[in-house]
């Protein structure tokens, strides 16, 4: 069925397929396949960087941890530390919830474990609250890691602004 999808955006609405974007909860044998098939992109919805908190989040964790994820990614997304590779990245898609997956042990863990993955990190919301949070930190242990201040060529899109499901009515 999605790659069936895929095929139909690409052909009959003449989406180009690096535009197209598949979201998965983390499957590693289904996630291999559907990248053997380059018919679009994948996103990781990861949500957590431990699995005790992943297992919470998103209970298919618990057959697929997110060491084996991440082994997925790193086989077919690797780092390639010459340089920008243009748009053949993962997505990381991770929400975050407040007092559940947002501490500062939370982003450096993300930061470990995206660092040999050639991605983008998309939270709609959290770039733009991260970059005020670390400005207005004292200089601790606790203050949150500067955006896009890592050595991993990983980088976060935000919107800027809280994404809504369905338009209004006027």
């Amino acid at each position: 069925m999605v790659l069936a999808a895929c095929d139909l955006l690409a052909e009959a609405l003449e989406i180009s397929r690096s535009k197209i974007i598949v979201s998965t909860v983390g499957l590693a044998d289904a996630m291999r396949a559907f990248l053997a098939t380059r018919k679009a992109k994948l996103a990781l919805s990861l949500h957590a960087t431990t699995d005790a908190v992943r297992d919470w989040i998103v209970p298919t964790n618990r057959r697929h941890p997110i060491g084996e994820l991440v082994q997925v990614l790193e086989q077919h997304f690797p780092l390639d530390k010459k340089g920008p590779r243009g748009d053949d990245f993962v997505v990381i898609e991770y929400v975050l919830l407040r007092g559940v997956n947002d501490t500062v042990e939370d982003a450096r863990r993300l930061v470990q474990l995206t660092a040999n993955v050639y991605c983008m990190v998309r939270d709609h919301v959290a770039a733009e609250r991260a970059r005020r949070m670390h400005a207005a930190a004292p200089h601790t242990d606790q203050r949150p890691p500067a955006p896009r201040r890592s050595t991993s060529s990983c980088s976060t899109r935000t919107t800027g602004r809280p994404l809504s499901a369905a338009p209004t009515k006027r």
